[in-house]
């Protein structure tokens, strides 16, 4: 994997996304679809270079970090704002202090890194999601709660067939669509907006967020983010994901 998309691959990318244009084209002389210019209303189809939301492209390693980073900030928000509307109080969800919860964001790098050759099997990938995510949440919770002294950051206990409280089928459903979200529309969506950024800003902002980033672990590996809403468990089933 390179820092940045070597040339070679985006004349490659540039290619495939001709012959997909090319194919399209086809298909509309075959019959086989309906011309956009003849349809009543507009259609997104229409001939381009640039690059459309499709799953089939590599990912450099700059952007492969900004959406690292984009996916922990966005399920950052989502725990939060669930942790809201049930409590009706701001809990900073998490282990660490910042506005970023890792979890998301590794599910969807390694999703993007490890299952690229299921990509053009979606219900591969789905279930391959399922069990890499699934995998990653229980060791997850084992690993913190063996090196916090028995503390838990989640706990299914209750939920529909889940494991020792770490990993349940409602959670795991969650992992294997959202994977298929990222894979199919969201990584690339962002891929591309992402390419659109000049290299150089993009890579000083990287860098600068997994500075931010490491210096938060470093801490709150002696100070974890503890306390109400966050690791206050007394038997019940709540899901909270660190």
């Amino acid at each position: 994997m390179r820092i940045l998309h070597a040339r070679s691959v985006t004349k490659y990318e540039e290619y495939r996304e001709q012959l997909h244009q090319i194919d399209t084209g086809r298909e509309i002389l075959d019959g086989a679809i309906y011309p956009g210019r003849l349809a009543p209303a507009p259609m997104a189809f229409r001939f381009r270079e640039s690059r459309t939301v499709s799953s089939d492209r590599s990912y450099s390693l700059v952007n492969l970090v900004m959406i690292f980073f984009i996916f922990c900030f966005v399920g950052w928000v989502w725990e939060v704002s669930l942790a809201f509307i049930s409590e009706g109080t701001f809990v900073n969800r998490g282990t660490l202090h910042g506005p970023w919860l890792p979890i998301y964001g590794t599910g969807g790098v390694i999703i993007l890194i490890l299952l690229k050759k299921l990509r053009k099997k979606p219900l591969f990938e789905f279930l391959a999601a399922m069990v890499l995510c699934g995998g990653l949440e229980y060791f997850s919770s084992w690993y913190l709660e063996k090196t916090h002294g028995g503390q838990r950051w989640w706990d299914y206990t209750g939920y529909f067939l889940n494991l020792n409280g770490r990993i349940c089928a409602e959670g795991l459903l969650t992992f294997g669509l959202g994977g298929l979200a990222i894979v199919y529309l969201l990584a690339p969506a962002l891929d591309n907006l992402l390419s659109r950024i000049d290299t150089r800003k993009l890579t000083v902002v990287a860098v600068v967020l997994l500075a931010f980033y490491c210096v938060d672990q470093a801490y709150s590996a002696q100070h974890p983010n503890i306390g109400a809403g966050i690791t206050d468990y007394k038997g019940s089933a709540t899901s909270q994901v660190s």
